[in-house]
């Protein structure tokens, strides 16, 4: 079904509103003179998640490509894109997470989570196999990571600290549900 899903969404194009530079500062006179631009087509699987730092740091993931490369990581530098490897075959990825100056967090199906930080993606060990929704953090060394699988019960909440992803309970009178689906803050301590 996944592999379905992705060929019927290979033609979409990828867009990407970008506001007039010299009105950055105002708004509501950037929205006026916003101008969109299609930055890629007939990419190789369907796009699902864009971040960036910069203009010139802006990274995209999505689904496996079809062709046993694994899934689609792209990188834009301000001048052109690149496809990035993850050495992990059949897996899509649905989020990206990039902190200024690196490193990436992505996160997909069957519980995977890798973490770029200039040279390869490196895949961190994970408390469950269960689909990854979401990944946020204020700064690198304290990273969220959220997802589940509305077919096998309980959503999750991961934590890394800078030693590994581990399991986050939450109290009891939080329920949980099927899936957690994204996560944001504002600081360490407003997540």
């Amino acid at each position: 079904m996944k592999r379905h899903l992705s060929r019927l969404l290979r033609g979409f194009a990828f867009v990407v509103s970008l506001a007039a530079s010299s009105c950055s500062d105002d708004r509501d006179r950037a929205d006026e003179h916003a101008v969109w631009h299609v930055l890629a087509e007939e990419q190789p699987g369907a796009l699902f998640s864009v971040t960036g730092t910069a203009a010139d740091d802006v990274w995209v993931v999505g689904a496996d490509r079809g062709d046993e490369a694994g899934p689609t990581i792209l990188h834009f530098d301000g001048q052109a894109w690149e496809l990035h490897d993850t050495g992990v075959p059949f897996a899509d990825l649905v989020w990206v997470h990039a902190f200024e100056a690196g490193p990436v967090y992505v996160g997909g199906t069957g519980g995977l989570v890798m973490r770029y930080d200039g040279g390869s993606f490196d895949r961190l060990e994970t408390p469950s196999e269960q689909d990854v929704w979401g990944i946020w953090g204020a700064v690198p060394d304290d990273v969220w990571v959220v997802g589940g699988d509305p077919n096998v019960g309980m959503g999750f909440i991961w934590r890394d600290r800078g030693e590994g992803l581990e399991a986050v309970d939450l109290p009891a009178e939080v329920p949980s549900p099927s899936a957690w689906y994204k996560v944001w803050g504002t600081g360490r301590e407003d997540v």
